[in-house]
């Protein structure tokens, strides 16, 4: 029968190899349950996270499910502490910070810079929202709101609401963008049309809307590519 001694130091063991995996070949080269185990070393430090981390992949499904998952929901899997679940909410969160945080020397001239610019805004979001971001003379970021949170199916927005926080930002260049979160970024009818008024209500008075994103699922769509903005 393996001691206590023993058993402590295999696991000790466990973990180092884990870690030096992930540090000799980064993040692609772990399974699911083992990106958790790795989170869990910091917030679990004397047990075996490796079980705790198959459950929590066969109760929520996958790994973006669980990162996904209310932390109610989570801290109902045995030894997820508050502070486990607070870790792995922040993680989805985190990286939306990181890769949307504006690069000083890029513009919103790049539409591919623009893109993916915008997709990160929208990682682990499951609502549709509504967003406006205001740009400075050189057309780069002053500052990207949230005007609005929605249904999956509609989110209400007026022209009034873009142009406050355009004024707010004394900004007179505007990209408006929502997210379709299980769906194709195509626009609807009512996608052109709400453009369409807000752009026309903003032009009048000295603001441009320079493009309209949409972020769907595994893609994104410019409605200045597509020719519906000028």
């Amino acid at each position: 029968m393996e001691n206590k001694t023993t058993g402590e130091n295999l696991h000790k063991g466990h973990r180092q190899r884990l870690k030096q995996k992930f540090l000799d070949n980064g993040i692609e080269a772990l399974n699911a349950h083992e990106v958790l185990e790795l989170l869990l070393f910091y917030t679990i430090p004397l047990k075996n996270t490796n079980d705790i981390a198959h459950e929590l992949i066969n109760r929520f499904g996958s790994l973006t499910a669980v990162f996904d998952a209310p932390v109610s929901s989570l801290c109902e899997v045995k030894n997820i502490s508050e502070n486990s679940a607070v870790l792995l909410k922040l993680i989805p969160q985190l990286l939306r910070y990181y890769q949307s945080s504006p690069d000083v020397n890029q513009s919103m001239k790049d539409i591919n810079y623009v893109k993916r610019y915008f997709t990160a805004l929208y990682i682990g979001v499951k609502d549709e929202e509504f967003k406006v971001c205001c740009l400075d003379n050189n057309l780069q970021v002053i500052a990207c709101n949230t005007l609005s949170v929605g249904s999956a199916r509609e989110v209400p927005i007026d022209a009034r609401m873009v142009a406050k926080a355009a004024f707010e930002a004394n900004s007179q260049w505007v990209i408006i963008a929502h997210n379709h979160p299980d769906a194709s970024p195509n626009p609807s009818q009512e996608d052109i049309k709400l453009t369409s008024d807000i752009a026309g209500a903003l032009n009048s008075i000295g603001i441009e809307v320079l493009d309209h994103i949409i972020v769907g699922k595994g893609s994104v769509y410019s409605m200045k590519d597509y020719g519906i903005i000028d």
